[in-house]
């Protein structure tokens, strides 16, 4: 089949985006007609030629030759060397490749002399495309060698690519297709890189015939295709399509091939690109008749004759006369199977015997060259005596510039090592900062972790030392030993890392059930997923049932992630762990996943970062009710542990969706470290049930409690915030007993708690869920119903930045774990005995003034707000206590408790006394008689306020002059 594709029409691609402009043809031709004889109409008339380039050879060549005569006659030398070009171009179109060269190198002449280095790559293009399709390869080869050192000492990149494109040709006829492929793919990147739509197509079109596989030959063609169909190019669309006819045809696809042969012929009757027409009418023929309908395939072979023969382009009939001889000879028509066997043997000695004239030719005129060259050779000889005395002095000021030059560079690379050196140190500084940051961060968790346990321990051992211990002694037992299982599990953590870093860890390996142990840990957790009401499911394939595992890593990894999974996944939401064998049973793959609250994308490529925790902890890193997985061990040690079996571990999460961790292990033994060790006794699962139970203090973690009320003898009301259930509930069981307790287990929901009740103090945790310590007291402080609340921070951080920060954000006090109880008592005492006799003093004062008591700014603000509205309405008579509470934002009951706290007076007696104090102001300045006076301060009954005067001024107004 023939499915030749001109290289020339990549080659005058270039021309076609820069002598072309983006108007239409109609347009153009509207131009033209009103022109006038001038250069402008010449480069309307290289316009049109260009666009009718490869669409109509004819029209191509028609407007080029205008454009020569007029361009002659006006001196435009410009607009001549592109007609010039133009008239190449439609030559070639029409396969008059002997003019081709008269007329590109006419185009050479001329862009020589102006300089035009575009033209001239175009033109040294165009002479390679058509020397490649006659088959003169070495002559293409140096008509593109000419191309490509004008398109690189120019900088022209589009020109690089149309050379590598035609380089590419040249290897593909000689069958070097990955040479070929090389040259193709760099044009390809270069027309990408430049946006060139032909070029790509092009491109494309190429490495569809070099393609190593059926696949990727159709694809590139189809891809071709639709760019050249999108461009609306006719002869690019034609060419895609006899070359996918051609595909078929070669796959013996005929009816499809055929389909493919006569779309290009649609697009190709009418239009003058007869060379293409041949190859279409030859390849419908053949393809007719290896389907044995013979008599469908000679009038297509005749077809390609006669208008072969009417072009002048014979020389395309080699394979239409062998097939035409074939097909004849199986009609049993030998004469004409003769015939045309003959006219195919003439046909391919005359072409082997141009080959060999060339061949002739060209040896000639290099004997001739060589003779003038001996001629020349003595002249040259007289000329270089000459240049070389000039070159000796060239050459010195060169080594002067060049010893000057070095010394320069040296000065420079001095300086810029020297910069190199500053920032490298720089770099140095802030690691060791960043490094001594994490490890101060780590410290301070490190200490979070083991003061929270040790309050539960130390603080009932030292009640139960003194004998000042009431409460249940089992159930306090139990807390002990849970705390003391919990500092032993991070201890043992801690222990782990050390080994691992020190490289004293090994793999103690033992054939085994894996999938029976897996089940017996996960199956630990189920008691935390019902008191958290969270749908926990568990997969475990049968197919570990034999398998070479280290008992206590996989013990430890799986428990780490799980621990994180319930931490970090609220009620009623899910769990899954699934473990399974990968790879041909080769590893075993462990997935947990939840839908929890998820890890910030910029923390998650620094999780498994030993000591690793972030400045301010983000929900997933705040430590509920135990674990160490906030301090920075438990991640870490997971990654460690997994890297120690030669495994991997990935993690994907989003914020608020949820986190999934996956861990590949391997479990042939084959595939661990060379230093495992190897234990031919293994253990007995129930033990390893057994040690995964008594880890319940480590990854036992309560749902959060709801508030709860504990009610004592006395009135005043404390409110605890904490997120440890255990910690919680000793400081209950220390103030239950002398006040009425509320508790809340986070920060939000102690928020709302302190908002509705408004306590007579507030002790809450630093590090919490949801809401922290340091971000509550801010909330407590900016609210008016809870800005006099006292506050008690409860912290295992007893570093003074810490203790700043709380007091900063408004804390009356700090209280560092491990506390003694009766420390908590006596501070709890203390700060609302100090709130009782501010209260006492507002108590002794008759008249309402803030500034005479010791308070905060806010309060004193909030009091200030409460006097300005009493005084605002204090003629109105129907204003009272639930106007007050609108006009301050508060609610009568937050009103009440606020006030009593601050003065000792309920709102009504603050509205009472302020009305009696300016009532005595009035009558003492003669305001008015007591009648008047009474109406002036919003009492609408004389008596009642003769009453309450005397009350609290122990004489009637009547009687105010007197004193």
């Amino acid at each position: 089949m023939m499915n030749k594709f001109p290289a020339m029409l990549l080659a005058c691609l270039l021309v076609v985006s820069l002598f072309s402009q983006s108007g239409s043809l109609d347009s153009l031709k509207q131009a033209l007609v009103a022109a006038n004889q001038d250069t402008h109409k010449v480069n309307l008339l290289n316009q049109l030629s260009a666009a009718y380039r490869s669409v109509d050879p004819v029209q191509c060549r028609d407007f080029a030759q205008q454009a020569v005569r007029l361009s002659e006659r006006l001196e435009f030398s410009r607009g001549l060397s592109r007609a010039c070009y133009n008239l190449a171009a439609g030559y070639y179109f029409s396969g008059q490749f002997d003019s081709v060269y008269t007329m590109a190198e006419r185009a050479v002449e001329l862009g020589q002399e102006s300089n035009d280095f575009i033209l001239l790559n175009s033109a040294y293009g165009l002479m390679a495309s058509a020397a490649f399709d006659e088959g003169d390869y070495e002559r293409a080869v140096a008509n593109n060698m000419k191309a490509l050192e004008v398109a690189e000492a120019n900088g022209d990149l589009e020109g690089v690519a149309f050379s590598s494109n035609t380089l590419g040709n040249v290897q593909w006829k000689l069958q070097n297709f990955e040479r070929a492929r090389y040259y193709y793919q760099q044009a390809l990147d270069g027309f990408e890189e430049l946006g060139n739509s032909y070029g790509m197509a092009n491109a494309l079109s190429n490495l569809g015939n070099v393609a190593p596989s059926d696949s990727l030959r159709m694809a590139y063609h189809l891809q071709a295709r639709d760019m050249y169909e999108q461009m609306g190019n006719i002869y690019g669309i034609a060419t895609m399509d006899n070359n996918i006819g051609s595909f078929f045809h070669n796959h013996q696809q005929y009816k499809k091939a055929i389909e493919y042969y006569r779309a290009a012929l649609e697009l190709l009757e009418g239009t003058d690109f007869k060379e293409k027409l041949v190859q279409v009418y030859t390849n419908l023929g053949s393809a007719y008749g290896e389907m044995g309908q013979l008599e469908l395939a000679l009038p297509w072979f005749e077809k390609a004759v006669a208008l072969a023969e009417r072009e002048g382009i014979t020389s395309l009939l080699k394979d239409t006369y062998e097939y035409m001889s074939n097909a004849y000879s199986q009609k049993q028509d030998y004469a004409n199977a003769f015939k045309y066997l003959k006219l195919f043997r003439n046909l391919q000695d005359s072409l082997f015997h141009e080959e060999l004239a060339l061949k002739v030719a060209d040896s000639e005129d290099k004997i001739r060259s060589s003779e003038q060259g001996r001629e020349l050779a003595q002249k040259e000889l007289e000329l270089s005596l000459q240049r070389a005395s000039r070159n000796r002095i060239l050459y010195i000021s060169l080594l002067l510039i060049l010893a000057l030059s070095a010394l320069a560079l040296w000065a420079r690379s001095r300086a810029s090592l020297r910069k190199q050196q500053a920032e490298l140190q720089r770099a140095e500084a802030d690691k060791l900062r960043e490094l001594d940051r994490i490890k101060s961060s780590f410290f301070a968790n490190i200490s979070h972790e083991f003061r929270t346990p040790l309050t539960l321990i130390k603080g009932p051992l030292q009640d139960m030392a003194h004998g000042r211990f009431k409460g249940d002694l089992q159930k306090y037992y139990r807390i002990m030993l849970r705390n003391s299982e919990r500092l032993l599990n991070l201890v043992n953590q801690l222990l782990d890392l050390s080994k691992l870093e020190g490289g004293r860890m090994r793999l103690n390996l033992e054939l085994g059930d894996a999938g029976q142990f897996i089940r017996a840990i996960a199956h630990s957790f189920e008691s935390m997923g019902e008191r958290k009401q969270i749908q926990y499911d568990i997969t475990v394939s049968e197919a570990l049932s034999q398998a070479w595992f280290d008992r206590d890593k996989l013990e430890k990894l799986l428990s780490n992630l799980l621990s994180n999974a319930f931490k970090f996944t609220a009620e009623e939401g899910w769990i899954e762990l699934k473990a399974d064998t990968v790879e041909q049973g080769r590893f075993l793959r462990l997935l947990v996943q939840d839908n929890g609250i998820g890890i910030p994308s910029e923390q998650l490529p620094r999780i498994f970062e030993r000591f690793y925790s972030p400045p301010q902890p983000p929900r997933r890193e705040r430590v509920r009710d135990g674990g160490g997985m906030g301090s920075g061990i438990g991640l870490a040690l997971t990654k460690e542990l997994v890297e120690l079996h030669g495994g991997r571990i990935e993690v994907e999460s989003k914020e608020g969706k949820g986190t999934t961790f996956t861990v590949w292990l391997p479990i042939q033994k084959d595939l661990f470290p060379a230093n495992a060790e190897v234990n031919i006794d293994p253990a007995d699962d129930v033990d390893a049930i057994d040690a995964i139970d008594s880890m319940d203090a480590t990854v036992s973690i309560a749902s959060a409690p709801k508030e709860r009320v504990s009610t004592g003898p006395l009135k005043e009301v404390i409110l605890v915030v904490e997120d440890n259930a255990d910690v919680r509930q000793y400081i209950v069981g220390q103030l239950s007993s002398h006040y009425r307790v509320l508790e809340a287990a986070e920060g939000r929901t102690g928020l709302e708690l302190a908002s509705r009740e408004v306590p007579g103090l507030i002790l809450t945790d630093v590090m919490m869920p949801e809401m922290d310590g340091v971000e509550l007291c801010r909330h407590l402080r900016a609210q008016a119903a809870t800005s006099h609340i006292p506050i008690v921070m409860l912290t295992a951080k007893a570093d003074r930045e810490n203790k700043l920060e709380g007091l900063e954000t408004g804390a009356d006090d700090y209280l560092v774990k491990p506390f003694d109880a009766e420390e908590l008592r006596l501070r709890v005492g203390n700060l609302l005995e100090q709130r009782r006799r501010w209260r006492e003093r507002f108590s002794k004062e008759v008249s309402f003034r803030p500034a005479e008591v010791a308070i905060t700014s806010v309060e004193e603000a909030f009091l200030n707000r409460v006097v300005a509205m009493v005084e605002q309405n204090m003629d109105d008579e129907t204003f009272g206590v639930p106007e007050l509470a609108d006009a301050v934002g508060l609610s009568r009951s937050q009103l009440h408790r606020k006030l009593k706290a601050l003065s000792g007076k309920s709102p009504s007696e603050v509205i009472r006394d302020m009305r009696l104090q300016r009532a005595s102001d009035l009558l003492q300045k003669g305001a008015g008689n007591a009648s008047e006076v009474a109406f002036m301060v919003g009492f609408n009954s004389l008596a009642y306020f003769s009453k309450c005067f005397k009350d609290a001024f122990g004489y009637p107004p009547s009687a105010v002059g007197l004193h």
